[in-house]
């Protein structure tokens, strides 16, 4: 390139040449990140664009005059000063075909607990492609819930739902207030809001809550692991994969404190090796995986003695 560019912003709707004709120019000749700019949710432009090679995408405000110019800005202005971070051999690999890591012996290396009753995931730049893998992997009868907070905005969770849905037949769904959480069911955070897990009369629930101005990840991969401790306490396993930031580090505090399991995606195969680093540097990971091993330990989460809890879980 004339330019030498150390990363590229890309609108999927040009004249002349299409942003898909280009991503697919970028990627075969010299890749780099490329950030797609674009509001073309619901045909499913987006999930197309990540599938071709996309490092993440930013939403396009939803007028010419809108209030969420000013958050857009700086969501891309975080994105394109960390997408140095991105590791460009991990994200081809999901074009090429990531295949299961064998012989690693990952699970027998680890000391896992007896059949949590939750699983909660956190994930955001690579965290699309690293869910379907991660999903497409487990075992068919997996009736374990998961609750999922992929950072994404307000509009684009609802038809990455229905395509996990429809590709992994799975039952994958956006999360709705009120909503029982259901043996087996994969539930996403919507864009643009909270995912919380509560208590009622009738069992575990879902909440969708309003993100506040000051909330810098939103969906919170924090919000969803602390609720889920406050219902499920120590029967959680909770994952951290790939993303920019250090969402998921408080969460992943309380959930190993209360004695559950805490799993972090390790350098090995994290596009961004951000948010799980900030989770082993803490020192509060069981386990650090590379994504082809995380499925085998959740699926090994059997009939497993639990652990003590640890922190303020052991103290009371």
């Amino acid at each position: 390139y004339e330019f030498s560019p150390d990363v590229i912003t890309l609108d999927l709707e040009m004249p002349g040449m299409d942003g898909f004709t280009f991503l697919r120019l970028v990627t075969q000749s010299r890749p780099l990140p490329v950030i797609v700019v674009s509001s073309r949710s619901e045909d499913r432009a987006i999930f197309r664009a990540l599938e071709l090679g996309a490092t993440d995408f930013i939403a396009k405000p939803s007028a010419r005059i809108s209030s969420d110019i000013q958050r857009i800005a700086q969501e891309l202005r975080f994105k394109v000063e960390n997408i140095r971070k991105v590791a460009l051999s991990n994200l081809m690999q999901f074009e090429r075909g990531l295949k299961p890591a064998a012989g690693r012996g990952a699970v027998a290396e680890v000391r896992m607990q007896e059949t949590p009753s939750c699983v909660v995931v956190g994930s955001s730049t690579g965290g699309p492609a690293a869910l379907h893998y991660l999903l497409s992997e487990l075992p068919p009868r997996f009736d374990i819930p998961i609750a999922i907070a992929q950072h994404m905005p307000r509009g684009f969770t609802k038809p990455f739902a229905e395509r996990l849905s429809k590709r992994l037949g799975r039952d994958v769904i956006e999360g709705e207030d009120g909503r029982l959480l259901q043996p087996g069911q994969v539930i996403l955070a919507p864009g643009g809001k909270h995912l919380l897990i509560e208590n009622s009369t009738r069992g575990p629930k879902l909440t969708i809550a309003d993100p506040a101005e000051s909330d810098r990840f939103i969906p919170s991969v924090d919000r969803l692991f602390e609720s889920a401790v406050e219902v499920f306490e120590e029967r959680i396993d909770a994952v951290i994969l790939t993303g920019m930031g250090n969402d998921g580090l408080k969460g992943a505090r309380v959930v190993h404190d209360a004695g559950g399991h805490v799993i972090a995606e390790s350098q090995e195969t994290a596009v961004v090796y951000g948010m799980p680093r900030e989770v082993v540097e803490a020192g509060l990971a069981d386990k650090v995986a590379a994504l082809p091993e995380i499925p085998r330990l959740l699926a090994a989460a059997v009939n497993k003695p639990r652990a003590k809890p640890r922190g303020k879980a052991a103290r009371a």
